[in-house]
């Protein structure tokens, strides 16, 4: 049955790509991310236990080593968990609500820019990571081939080679992503763009997933992701995701019964690294 799906897959994206008038046709966005969906599989839920690598922004050579928990429940639901000895970070993504907790404290923001790499694996249905990407300022409709690291990659959002837009690429062959191009500032599509690019991609039962995660911005590494344990389908209770059982906790717990602030992505990493490089020394 893979076997035969592999070789749909693949008449299909040869036929689309034939050459009409002296130019390649490319496959529409929406046609892309189908194919990324059936390519990379379903599944109900995914635990991941990670290594976050936060590397010195200040290019001193130095890195500090997070361990981090998330938890997919698939199409829509993700949750995202740092604690060690100095700090602790939830992170909650629902249908309806957004919510980060920074040291038992609810915070305004609804994710840090970093939180993007995970909308291509969370969001397995094509509408739901459509609407998403549109979010990040991506157009789906504009679509063009090009090259990456040898490879023939598809691309969703820019006409290659420009990148100065936000965008998604993907094998050619595979239809997994390779990269993720997003802004800071989605809404007004300004600020510094955060290059994501997906490593390692590992089959876990029936899906992929990418074991290895960086994130560039001007070719200066800044973060890296790598999995370590995953369990797919192995279940965990609901309460993770309520959102309104974390506001309730987490507000009486504030000491100034609101407690909510704005991290900026930056500070957050200075933080993370100042705190937790004793940890490992």
């Amino acid at each position: 049955m893979q076997m035969l799906r592999r070789i749909v897959i693949t008449v299909i994206a040869a036929f689309a790509m034939i050459p009409t008038h002296g130019s390649a046709y490319v496959l529409q966005g929406p046609h892309i991310l189908e194919l990324m969906m059936t390519n990379n599989g379903r599944a109900r839920q995914l635990k991941v236990s990670q290594r976050l690598v936060l590397h010195d922004l200040e290019i001193t050579g130095e890195e500090t080593v997070v361990p981090e928990i998330l938890r997919y429940r698939f199409p829509d639901r993700f949750r995202s968990d740092i604690e060690a000895d100095n700090i602790r970070r939830i992170h909650v993504v629902t249908p309806r609500d957004r919510l980060s907790i920074v040291d038992g404290n609810l915070s305004t923001e609804s994710g840090t820019w970093f939180d993007s790499y995970k909308d291509v694996i969370l969001y397995s249905t094509r509408q739901l990571l459509i609407e998403r990407l549109i979010q990040h300022g991506i157009d789906v409709h504009v679509s063009s081939v090009g090259r990456f690291e040898e490879r023939i990659v598809l691309i969703i959002g820019a006409q290659y080679p420009d990148e100065s837009l936000p965008q998604l690429w993907l094998d050619k062959e595979t239809f997994r992503p390779v990269r993720l191009m997003v802004v800071r500032d989605a809404v007004e599509q300004t600020g510094p763009i955060l290059d994501i690019r997906y490593r390692k991609w590992r089959q876990l039962g029936k899906i992929w997933y990418p074991m290895h995660v960086e994130f560039f911005q001007k070719e200066a590494l800044l973060r890296e992701i790598h999995a370590e344990e995953t369990a797919v389908d192995s279940g965990f209770a609901e309460d993770y995701f309520d959102t309104a059982h974390l506001r309730a906790m987490y507000r009486s717990k504030s000491p100034d019964g609101n407690g909510s602030r704005e991290p900026d992505d930056l500070d957050e990493i200075r933080k993370a690294i100042e705190e937790f490089r004793n940890i490992y020394d």
